[in-house]
């Protein structure tokens, strides 16, 4: 305001000083002042006293309101759904919340004043370096991933971004740092590279456990010739059936490739998997010294899954336990119901699930390798026939995953490790009957001319000699459409045939199913065995729903060619079921 005496500007007084010069004037007056100017003056300070009251009360509520902000404030802060770090030009943590603690299963006290890359797990310090190192240097936005150590558990991943504060605090420059646990993204962009993995392998499995099984059916199908024509106590029969017994863990490993294969989802049933989860553990650790503890909840929900690979995932992990503990201990295997929210077990949906934990007492795994004990072909294990081959968890994994599923690993150096399956619950459904074909439709005569569709030169030629020497007449086509001219061909000549054997893949021509249709048109009581290299496909499980009367998985022997035709000539009243060398 401007003063009307001087002309100059002056700062409005505030009430304190107002009434300090009022009281400065009636003490002036003190001598003589009037009546009237003595409670002139009093009211005046009246006044005052009312406006220093008001001036308080607000100052009160202005406190009262930034105490309130501040709390507010501190809540946000420490309950907040990431961590908080304050950095120092040091790289000391200056300040933390609650979060951050939590995350680290460590308070906060024993967090202030140490280094974040305490916190950081070994193999990661590096990039936690670099990333300090770009964040104290400039004062862009930093970002990095990394894994961190918490306390009493496994290591998690963390996604870290910092940037400079610019508040020009006495402390000094300041480095805000948000730290997300970005755990569950991880694992399911793990889950998704994993897929990828399997599925560009099952592409070449399939196609190389294919040709395999077709240059298998040529040599097994010569040697069990070879051996059915040799006399009893002939020298050359021990070579013959080691050979036998050679094909055959040949087979077994062809379809161990197949199971990452494309197409060959298992058939499921409704099973109560009890009875299956033991007797799978206990043939695991047979001759062993490892025994067995088995929580089962009595009122375990049932699952949808093929049996023979359902057992085959619980054997694999009974036999990883019993060679992690070569001098015997204990394989807990606990079965439970559990109810998964959204995101806890990526990609699996919320929803009824039965986990089953299967622990061991072993050395455990290194951090290092333990993200890679699903790959196809890793192992620990000495290569070989009698050690490990790569193949026994990966299997489990795509079994496991073809089941809508999930298996993941917990272990720690000489603290055990667990395996835990997710495997989701089947309700109210029961198991479906297996196709059955009539009787009427697969009991006839012994064949006495045979047509042999195959595209392999060997196999048709080996399959054709065993069926010469099983006293049919065989004729071999390499594919469908050789197969339809040479079947109206022989029904011209009045010489039709009386089974027809149809491969089920012609690459680059009609395969068995196609032809069968073809075939169905020309005669539609045509009888036909299903062949197949594809052994874990479908097509061979449910080949009487394709309108096949029999399937043979190959490579398949002399002995198991006379046992199905010995079945389809009507030998018992039950329904054939796929015959296979396994």
């Amino acid at each position: 305001m401007r003063d009307e005496q001087t002309g100059r500007e002056t700062t409005p007084k505030g009430p304190e000083e107002l009434a300090n010069e009022k009281v400065a004037r009636l003490a002036a007056s003190l001598e003589g002042p009037s009546f009237e100017e003595t409670g002139r003056l009093v009211q005046e300070l009246r006044m005052h006293q009312i406006e220093l009251e008001v001036q308080n009360e607000e100052l009160l509520r202005i406190q009262g309101e930034l105490a309130a902000s501040r709390a507010r404030y501190l809540d946000l802060y420490d309950l907040a759904p990431v961590g908080y770090f304050t950095l120092g030009e040091d790289g000391v943590i200056q300040e933390a919340n609650l979060v951050a603690a939590r995350l680290l299963g460590v308070s906060r006290s024993d967090l202030v004043a140490r280094t974040v890359a305490f916190f950081v797990f070994p193999e990661d310090q590096d990039v936690y370096r670099r990333y300090q190192d770009e964040l104290f240097a400039s004062e862009a936005h930093r970002v990095c991933e990394l894994r961190m150590r918490r306390a009493g558990a496994g290591p998690f991943w963390v996604q870290l971004e910092g940037t400079r504060s610019d508040r020009g605090e006495p402390r000094g420059t300041l480095f805000l740092t948000v730290m997300i646990d970005v755990t569950p993204r991880r694992r399911a962009e793990e889950q998704l590279r994993k897929t990828h993995r399997l599925e560009s392998l099952g592409v070449l499995a399939g196609g190389i456990a294919h040709d395999f099984n077709n240059l298998l059916q040529t040599m097994l199908g010569n040697i069990s010739l070879a051996r059915a024509r040799q006399p009893d106590g002939h020298p050359s029969l021990a070579p013959l059936a080691e050979a036998t017994l050679a094909c055959l863990a040949a087979a077994e490993l062809s379809t161990r490739l197949l199971t990452f294969a494309k197409g060959t989802s298992p058939e499921l049933q409704t099973l109560a998997l009890d009875a299956h989860i033991r007797d799978a553990i206990l043939l695991g650790l047979s001759g062993s010294r490892v025994s067995a503890i088995f929580r089962v909840a009595p009122d375990l929900d049932a699952v949808d899954a093929h049996p023979a690979q359902l057992q085959q995932v619980f054997s694999n992990l009974a036999i990883n336990a019993r060679d992690a503990m070569p001098d015997g201990g204990v394989l807990e295997v606990v079965a439970e119901n559990v109810s998964l929210g959204t995101g806890e077990d990526p990609p699996l949906a919320a929803g009824p699930y039965v986990r089953i934990s299967v622990s061991d007492e072993g050395p455990g795994v290194a951090p290092e390798i333990r993200d890679r004990i699903f790959d196809p072909y890793f192992t620990t294990k000495s290569m070989g026939p009698a050690k490990g081959q790569g193949l026994g968890l990966a299997i489990c994994h795509a079994i496991i995953l073809d089941h809508g599923g999930t298996i993941r690993v917990d272990s720690e150096p000489d603290r055990g490790t667990t395996f835990r399956i997710h495997l989701p619950a089947s309700r109210d459904r029961a198991p479906a009957p297996a196709p059955r074909p009539e009787p009427e439709a697969w009991r006839a005569p012994l064949p006495q001319r045979v047509l042999v569709l195959d595209d392999d030169p060997g196999g048709r030629r080996v399959i054709g000699d065993m069926l010469e020497f099983l006293g049919s007449t065989a004729v071999g086509v390499r594919d469908g459409q050789g197969a339809v001219t040479a079947y109206l061909k022989a029904r011209r000549e009045g010489a039709p045939f009386d089974l027809v054997i149809l491969d089920l893949t012609v690459p680059g021509g009609l395969g068995g199913i196609e032809t069968l249709a073809a075939l169905r048109a020309i005669e539609p009581e045509v009888r036909t065995i299903l062949s197949s290299g594809y052994s874990e496909h479908p097509a061979l499980r449910a080949y009487a729903a394709h309108g096949f009367v029999g399937a043979l998985a190959k490579p398949y022997s002399l002995d198991a060619l006379r046992a199905l035709l010995t079945e389809l000539q009507g030998a018992d009243d039950s329904a054939p079921s796929p015959v296979t060398t396994r």
